[in-house]
């Protein structure tokens, strides 16, 4: 989406809150006319406010309060309840920690990429939170992907297991293939692994099994190791990059999937100077060129190299 819609989109939508908190509700019809686009489109752009409202942020599929919702073609608000964006500032009461751990897990363990609204690292770091404050984990199940039956059957139960040769979707999208040996499989914030080793390689790692697009027999047995601990959360600290920007303030509404803001910092001017942390060099890379020519980069200095490195060679196969 291009910057000036998510301006857009941003400034509709906070104002049809606002007006809501105050006034109860609001025609969606006749702010369209005042904004100057389709009723349709307003009312989508609210629409996904109002699912994450009622889904994640108010748990309303476990309690009744709710915040916002459309209703024969006006927004209405109902109550004044606290929501997984509070944690920010301060730890809500008790209660209401339990209602948002609950509504947080199950909304990243019941769809197929729960990372659609670019909630899902925000999410896992509130949900440790939570469960921190109410000393207790709330189990969900992951939704299973297609091939996970597969996946487990090649696992024997006298410690003697199957090689498999697997195809799967690379994070670029391109299709790979390689032969491993799969020791065990669990869920992690929504998601379903395989514990396995590469064929050769003694170093045990973590596989998404939802990227597996294909399963087939690898010719060879191998010794299953006992089953293991599997922790609550991936350790990515090894991962972690930092990079300072400044930039308007309406665009860290837009900032790519996976990209934490750690600290921020109004300038005064519409713009903040934000210190983000966002994990892997791929998506470093895509960070320091998708937060767009009017951000600044300002620390650490290898970072301004960087970007102007990577945006060039993204831009070289068009120029002459």
């Amino acid at each position: 989406m291009a910057r000036d819609s998510v301006s857009q989109q941003t400034k509709a939508v906070i104002t049809l809150l606002a007006r809501a908190e105050e006034a109860d509700d609001v025609n969606l019809a006749s702010a369209a006319a005042e904004f100057g686009i389709s009723l349709a489109l307003l009312t989508r752009w609210v629409e996904d406010f109002v699912y994450l409202e009622r889904r994640l942020l108010t748990g309303e599929l476990f309690t009744a309060p709710i915040t916002f919702i459309i209703e024969d073609g006006w927004l209405k608000r109902y109550g004044n309840t606290r929501s997984i964006r509070d944690l920010a500032t301060e730890e809500p009461p008790i209660s209401v920690a339990v209602g948002l751990l609950i509504a947080a897990t199950q909304y990243i363990s019941m769809y197929d990429d729960p990372d659609e609204d670019k909630f899902h690292y925000p999410l896992l770091s509130a949900i440790k939170k939570l469960r921190d404050q109410v000393g207790q984990e709330y189990p969900a199940t992951a939704k299973a992907p297609a091939l996970l039956a597969d996946v487990e059957e090649s696992i024997g139960s006298r410690g003697r297991s199957r090689a498999q040769i697997i195809r799967y979707m690379k994070d670029d999208f391109s299709v790979s293939e390689r032969t491993v040996e799969i020791h065990q499989t669990y869920s992690i914030g929504g998601y379903w692994y395989a514990l396995l080793r590469d064929c050769g390689d003694d170093q045990k790692k973590s596989f998404r099994i939802d990227r597996i697009l294909e399963i087939s027999d690898g010719g060879y047995y191998f010794a299953t190791a006992p089953s293991v601990e599997i922790p609550d959360s991936f350790d990515l600290s090894e991962l972690a990059n930092r990079v300072t920007i400044r930039t308007d303030d309406e665009a860290l509404d837009a900032l790519p999937n996976g990209v934490e803001i750690d600290k921020q910092t109004p300038l005064g001017d519409g713009r903040v100077e934000v210190e983000l942390i966002v994990y892997g060099e791929s998506r470093l890379d895509h960070l320091l060129v998708a937060i767009g020519p009017d951000a600044q980069v300002i620390s650490p200095p290898e970072m301004i190299q960087r970007r102007a490195e990577h945006a060039q060679a993204l831009l070289a196969p068009y120029l002459p």
